[in-house]
């Protein structure tokens, strides 16, 4: 019988997939000192991953790692960004150790930040419509200048 060696490589085809991003289209009241980031299926290339998030001073300065065995994409902002601001977030590049590039690029995300501004109170009125008498409680009801989900006005 005569010995058999055999060396060979295994090829990489498929791309990193995609599997969470943070944060997500349309979120909001996101902490303006989050951390961008997305999530994948394999590892990463630690360079090469285009990060661009821009706001309303434009383009945001940050530093674009590869974490967690290689397989999240974060994005630290250079500064803490702004409340009550609308960003969004590009990503494009992002290849995994073999080279291929991930699938359905570019991931794209607009977001916005805490809102800390109160609503605005347009009208104050008696909400029963009944004239106020001593002794009985007067409800109030306060019509906001503009329209607001969710939004709620308390008097103490």
């Amino acid at each position: 019988t005569t010995s058999f060696v055999s060396r060979f490589r295994t090829a990489d085809n498929d791309p990193p997939v995609l599997l969470s991003l943070f944060p997500s289209n349309n979120a909001v009241q996101i902490d303006p000192r989050s951390v961008p980031r997305l999530s994948f299926n394999e590892a990463l290339r630690p360079a090469g991953a285009s990060f661009r998030l821009t706001g309303p001073d434009g383009l945001v300065t940050g530093t674009t790692s590869v974490g967690v065995d290689g397989r999240v994409l974060s994005f630290v902002p250079a500064d803490v960004l702004k409340p009550n601001a609308t960003y969004t977030l590009a990503v494009s590049n992002v290849l995994d150790l073999a080279g291929n590039v991930s699938t359905n690029e570019p991931y794209v995300a607009t977001f916005a930040t805490l809102d800390t501004i109160g609503p605005a109170i347009a009208t104050l009125r008696i909400g029963d419509g009944l004239a106020p008498l001593a002794g009985r409680t007067v409800p109030l009801e306060a019509l906001l200048a503009e329209p607001e989900d969710g939004v709620s006005v308390r008097f103490t």
